[in-house]
């Protein structure tokens, strides 16, 4: 009787974790909410098979999270791996690479410029002139650092603000010692 009860209780625990992502699916970070929800689960049953899944699901997390070194630029970004955004006709490829890691950020955009584009999807904190990407500041005065410009491999002599979207462009903003 007492092994039925247990089941009945994980099941309604189960069925309450779904129905409460399901429900929060539209609101932004429904797994974090799920995993709340799990590990609160878990401290009021004593199975060892729900902690088995916790345990799983935690680990899970761990190995996708990125570690980078204390003073990596990375720790701030706010994408750490190759991500798509926005919507829209045109498609650019934008490169962003420091000196310990680099990823890929497929964008559309029905914007004619990269500046407009980017800084619409938040990557750049200005349209022209920028010197945070991707949740990266880097400061001239105290790193001699700046974001190089490039478009498919060129140095671009021109601002964001100037580069035209004209079809399939791969542009890069590199991380650059002054």
């Amino acid at each position: 009787m007492k092994r039925i009860t247990t089941l009945l209780t994980l099941l309604l625990a189960l069925v309450l974790c779904v129905s409460m992502s399901a429900c929060n699916l539209g609101s932004g970070d429904s797994t974090t909410e799920a995993t709340t929800t799990t590990a609160a689960d878990t401290e009021s049953s004593t199975t060892a098979g729900t902690t088995e899944t916790t345990a799983q699901t935690t680990a899970e997390q761990t190995t996708e999270a990125e570690t980078f070194a204390a003073d990596s630029h990375w720790n701030s970004a706010t994408y750490t791996k190759d991500t798509q955004l926005g919507e829209g006709k045109n498609q650019i490829k934008v490169i962003v690479k420091t000196e310990d890691h680099q990823i890929t950020l497929t964008v559309n955009t029905d914007k004619d410029n990269l500046g407009e584009a980017l800084f619409e999807l938040g990557l750049i904190n200005d349209a022209s002139f920028f010197d945070t990407v991707n949740g990266m500041k880097l400061d001239w005065n105290t790193e001699k650092a700046y974001w190089g410009f490039y478009k498919n491999g060129d140095y671009m002599m021109v601002g964001a603000n100037e580069a035209p979207i004209d079809g399939v462009e791969q542009y890069e903003l590199v991380y650059t010692k002054g």
